[in-house]
């Protein structure tokens, strides 16, 4: 009996506590669930997982977005190409006048970027073959290349005789009665499209068919042989982490950079300016930020974090033989893009005594480094003395500009500059401006001979941005404003709403009318209040004094 009492009293106490009540059961669900709901929103706005989210898909991974927007790029990079056109071809030759040259374009190609082959590494890196199609825009170019034409020096003619200027005498003279016997022209009537993609020329074939492992092309087109470089099966690896790099060449910044160059066609550096491959922990008296292509950048893709006044951005392509550097030059905004800026260095084409930096690419047989804002491309374009400038001499030696008329080297048009997204990392507004030259400079031949230490101008290029994809402005305006806002506003309301539901679950809990089958085991007088009231049962026998 004493047993079946003390049993009953608890069962009585827990009815008094509303534990067996169905409603109090629900209140006490209803405060669990905004219990949780405070501890989410608190969780959220702590460690901030749509923000994590949305980083992780602007990180280069397998399945992140940003992988597959660099697969194929969806930006428009546009190709400006400039050429000069010869405007007193027959006083020149007869000793009149300098050359004159008048400059045409441009003629502005869309660049179709298809990064392929794409191979992740355990070491966190990304292999991959970069192929560029070029599609003719006439609405941005000043006329069709198939119709217009140009005077333009016999570069083939003038490129093989500046070539064997240090071979034998003998060697010199052969060609250039050859040379007299096709009767090779000084000057060519040409079509814009001839003269950048190919004519059929009988200097060029003999070469060809003579020496086919120097003059490996049938028929020479100046930009042809470009881009044939930078087309050519090219494995390029970039590092996607930033967890640093062993290298002697390279500042702590620049070795922890993503997405920067740690290899390309399974070499750090450039063999044709003297780098030797070295395994990872050794150095060589021969290597040196000169003829080193490690942290620079050919992708496109580059993380703001790592870009400072302290850094130069080193930018490749094969087509221009070495690594370009460019400097920052402060933050900026271009159409709401908060933007990390840059110019090309001034000196980057400076001699030696100069820049010192550039001392790998005076030591090479057949270069002859004497101007500053020249650089000499001839180990990459069969040895023929093709150098590259910037835009009509600009930052370069002054006596350039006396040797042929119609340079007008101007900061606006010439110089190079971009603009990178702090936030997506892709440049958002890009003008990069290379020239291409010609060092003539030959031996017996009396055709050649009006042209000799002449820095002949070829022609130029505009690399730029022409119109970025819907996706990057939604992608730059969804990680600054939108996920930042929906991720604190997501926060405070399961904050509030949490807190709400679970004040209101037990308002109702305490503040609720007994039920209304309640009776009191032991007859005592329980009345009505708004608070729950446990009774106090007191034994009569014991007096409290």
């Amino acid at each position: 009996m004493k047993q079946k009492s003390i049993t009953s009293r608890t069962e009585h106490l827990m009815n008094l506590l509303g534990l067996k009540y169905r409603d109090n059961k629900r209140c006490l669900v209803v405060c669990i669930v905004g219990a949780l709901m405070i501890i989410s929103g608190v969780m959220i706005m702590h460690y901030q997982p749509i923000k994590a989210f949305v980083t992780s898909q602007m990180k280069m991974s397998p399945n992140s977005l940003l992988f597959k927007l660099f697969q194929h790029p969806p930006i428009e990079v546009t190709l400006g190409i400039y050429v000069f056109n010869v405007t007193n071809a027959e006083q020149f030759l007869a000793g009149k006048e300098k050359l004159k040259l008048e400059e045409v374009g441009p003629y502005v190609y869309i660049e179709d970027i298809k990064n392929t082959n794409p191979i992740f590494h355990d070491n966190g890196t990304l292999s991959f073959t970069t192929k560029r199609f070029l599609e003719f825009r006439r609405d941005l170019s000043v006329g069709d290349p198939l119709k217009d034409t140009i005077i333009s020096p016999n570069i083939p003619l003038l490129g093989i005789s500046s070539f064997l200027k240090d071979k034998s005498m003998m060697t010199n003279l052969i060609v250039a009665q050859i040379a007299n016997i096709m009767n090779s022209q000084q000057f060519l009537n040409l079509t814009i499209d001839q003269y950048l993609w190919g004519y059929d020329d009988n200097l060029v074939t003999l070469a060809h068919n003579a020496l086919p492992n120097w003059i490996n092309f049938p028929r020479f087109g100046i930009f042809d042989r470009l881009l044939a470089l930078d087309n050519a099966s090219n494995t390029v690896t970039i590092k996607i982490t930033d967890d640093p790099i062993e290298s002697s060449l390279l500042s702590d910044l620049e070795s922890r950079a993503p997405y920067s160059i740690v290899n390309f066609n399974g070499s750090p550096g450039l063999h044709h300016w003297g780098y030797h491959d070295q395994p990872r922990n050794e150095t060589s008296e021969y290597n040196s930020r000169c003829n080193s292509i490690e942290g620079a950048y050919e992708s496109g893709v580059f993380d703001a974090r790592f870009i400072n006044e302290s850094t130069d951005i080193w930018f490749y392509r094969r087509a221009f033989c070495r690594a370009v550097p460019i400097q920052y030059s402060g933050r900026g905004r271009y159409e709401n893009f908060d933007t990390v800026n840059a110019r090309i260095r001034s000196n980057f084409l400076s001699l030696p005594e100069q820049n010192p930096q550039n001392e790998c690419y005076c030591k090479q047989p057949g270069v002859n480094c004497r101007y500053n804002g020249v650089g000499y491309l001839a180990p990459c374009y069969y040895g023929i003395p093709i150098t590259i400038s910037q835009p009509h001499f600009y930052n370069a030696d002054a006596a350039l500009l006396e040797q042929v008329e119609g340079m007008h080297p101007d900061r606006t048009k010439h110089d190079t500059h971009l603009a990178i997204s702090e936030t997506i990392g892709v440049p958002v507004h890009a003008r990069m401006r290379i020239q291409i030259n010609l060092d003539v400079d030959t031996r017996m031949s009396s055709r050649c001979k009006p042209f000799n230490g002449i820095m002949l101008p070829l022609f130029w290029i505009e690399l730029g941005t022409y119109q970025l994809s819907w996706i990057f402005y939604a992608a730059d305006y969804g990680i600054k404003y939108v996920v930042p806002i929906f991720s604190g506003l997501l926060s405070w309301l399961l904050i509030i709403f949490g807190a709400a539901i679970a004040a209101s679950a037990a308002l109702l809990t305490f503040y609720s009318q007994p039920h209304p089958g309640f009776e009191d085991l032991y007859d005592n007088k329980v009345g009505y209040t708004p608070i729950r009231v446990i009774p106090v049962y007191t034994n009569p026998t014991i007096r409290i004094s």
